[in-house]
Formats: C-alpha cells, sequence, structure tokens
C-alpha cells in the first residue's frame, strides 16, 4: 500500500504538466481471462498484460537541445483487492516501475539516465508478436528481455536506416560477474546493438555483457540476430541467439508470422524454443497461436492458446488458452 500511495503522490504532482505542451499522458489498458491447466490444476485466471500509464515530455533548451523525460508504471487491476487470491502469491503488486529516466537529444542523438529497456531487448523490434502477453511472450523462453534501473543510454540519429545504441550499467557495489568481487567501475556491464530498417525489412544485432537479469552474480554473455519483413497483409519474424550463462551455452530461436485475414482481423503464429549445449539438450519451448480483432477508436479484442514445455527449468507443461480486450490512449 505504500507504493500505491508514493505512486499516487507523484501522479498528483505532475498531473499538472499534461495541461501544457511539454507533457503527453498516455497508456494501455489490457485485461484478460484465460485457462490455466498445468497437469496438476486447472482454473480460470484474470490479468493484467502489462497495463500501464505513464508521462512524456520534451522541453526546448539552448544549444538546439531538448529535454526529453517519462515516467511509465505499470499497473494490475487484477490483482490487490475482491475475494480473490494473488495470482503469484505475495510477490504481486498493484504498481511497478517500467521506463523512467530523463536526458537529452539533439543532433547528436539521444542520451537518458534512469531505468530503460536494453538495447538487446530494444533490437527485437516487433518480432515477438506475442509481446507483452503473460504467458505467451518470448520472454518466458529466451532470456534477455531486460529493463535495467540505473542506466546510461545512447542512440544515435537515424543514419540512413541505421541506428546504433549503446548503454553501460555501473555495478555499484553489486557482483555482476560472479567472481567474488564488488564492481565498482562506470560500465560493469554493458548492452550493444545496431539495427537497420528500410522499407519492409528490418534486421538488428545486439550483444550484453554481464546484465543483470540474464543470470543473478553468474557471467553472462547474450548475442542476438533479429529479422522482420512486413508485406501488404504478411508480417515475417525470426530470432537467434547465443548466450553463455555461467560456462554453459545455450541457443534460443524464434519464428513469428502475422497475417491479415481481412482488414479487422490478423492471424498470429509463434514458436519459440531455447535449447541447452549440455548432455541430454534439455529444453524449453513453446508454441502460441492468437487471433486479433480490431473493434476501432484503438481497441482490439483477442483470443490466444498456447503451449509451453519447460525442461531446463523443471517446471513441466502448460496449456493455456485465453481471451481478452486491450485499448490504447
Amino acid at each position: 500500500m505504500k507504493k500505491v500511495a508514493m505512486t499516487v503522490i507523484a501522479i498528483a504532482a505532475l498531473a499538472p504538466l499534461t495541461a501544457s505542451a511539454e507533457a503527453t499522458l498516455y497508456g494501455k489498458i489490457r485485461l484478460f481471462a484465460a485457462e490455466h491447466d498445468d497437469g496438476a490444476a486447472k482454473q480460470w485466471e484474470l490479468s493484467s498484460e502489462s497495463s500501464r500509464f505513464g508521462f512524456k515530455g520534451r522541453s526546448d533548451l539552448e544549444s538546439d537541445l531538448d529535454l526529453i523525460y517519462q515516467l511509465e508504471y505499470e499497473v494490475d487491476p487484477a490483482v490487490g483487492s475482491g475475494i480473490g487470491v494473488k495470482k503469484d502469491g505475495a510477490g504481486d503488486e498493484e504498481v511497478k516501475a517500467r521506463n523512467q529516466f530523463i536526458g537529452l537529444s539533439g543532433g547528436f542523438g539521444t542520451v537518458v539516465m534512469g531505468r530503460h529497456d536494453t538495447p538487446l531487448k530494444k533490437s527485437q523490434g516487433k518480432v515477438d508478436v506475442f509481446s507483452d502477453y503473460e504467458e505467451a511472450d518470448m520472454k518466458r523462453v529466451i532470456s534477455g528481455e531486460n529493463r535495467v534501473s540505473g542506466i546510461v543510454y545512447y542512440k544515435t540519429p537515424n543514419l540512413g536506416g541505421v541506428e546504433f545504441h549503446a548503454a553501460i550499467v555501473p555495478g555499484q557495489g553489486g557482483d555482476f560477474d560472479g567472481d567474488g568481487q564488488n564492481e565498482e567501475g562506470l560500465a560493469d556491464a554493458t548492452s550493444l546493438s545496431v539495427s537497420y530498417k528500410q522499407g519492409p525489412l528490418y534486421l538488428a544485432l545486439a550483444h550484453d555483457t554481464d546484465i543483470q537479469g540474464n543470470a543473478a552474480a553468474a557471467e553472462s554473455k547474450v548475442t542476438r540476430l533479429s529479422a522482420q519483413y512486413k508485406m501488404d497483409a504478411v508480417r515475417l519474424g525470426a530470432l537467434y541467439q547465443i548466450e553463455e550463462l555461467a560456462g554453459v551455452d545455450f541457443d534460443g530461436y524464434l519464428l513469428s508470422a502475422g497475417l491479415k485475414l481481412a482488414d479487422p482481423i490478423e492471424l498470429k503464429l509463434q514458436h519459440v524454443l531455447r535449447k541447452a549445449d549440455t548432455v541430454g539438450s534439455p529444453q524449453d519451448e513453446q508454441s502460441t497461436l492468437g487471433v486479433d480483432y480490431a473493434l476501432g477508436g484503438n481497441t482490439t479484442a483477442t483470443a490466444y492458446i498456447t503451449n509451453r514445455e519447460e525442461e531446463i527449468g523443471g517446471r513441466g507443461e502448460l496449456d493455456l488458452y485465453g481471451v481478452g480486450l486491450m485499448h490504447n490512449f
């Protein structure tokens, strides 16, 4: 409740900004009803799929510079009240911090400080056609989808379709690589990416080193290649990554497709696989089929089914059938 109260106070303090040209209030409301079947139990649950709101703005400065800022929060209307229990136990929260930063933008590019998605996470673009679906997002299988606190993030201007992104994270006394030594430098963890977008084609290459979230207190490296191609009513995506975690190598794969069957209807398919290069080669695998129906006014109805088998984490199999309503504002 303290976190909720603090957030409400922050909102009240920032609300007058939305009356000016400098700040914009925005958000998404995404609520789903789904049947979960893990083999041991089958039950229906109501969940928020990364519902959020935030304030973002830009202010002109001297020397052709702009001040930019953003405060974004994830909200969960499906937990914390009523007679039901919290879906994931005591760790659930009604309000969580998302990307929150302040920085400068100009002819040199953009640099921000605060909490931000890493360049590797952003490099996937829209390859994950079930991004933000709680049980179908590729992050359920593939690592590297990290939002990091205490980050300094820089991106270049668009250079003929090419963009470079670089981020550094100071250790601030933490042990990022599991060597038993506390990190005290400015760039104890790094994330880098380069992307190319021209017409229907998008390509990106990214690399993380010791980003917390890939692993806790263990040396980690992740290299990711993403590609997407859009043509009329079809969009195709692919992703491949190599992960080195505490001396064990993993390969990750994603294939996705979106097909507009009619003007308001899109069929979506996705398969994700993560495989360990060890004896027996355990793997995590997820397949999802969904359909979106655009209702107009930034509102979409959706339905999807997903199956996930987890051998690496030892969590077994999950079947899920869900329907939901999504609105952007």
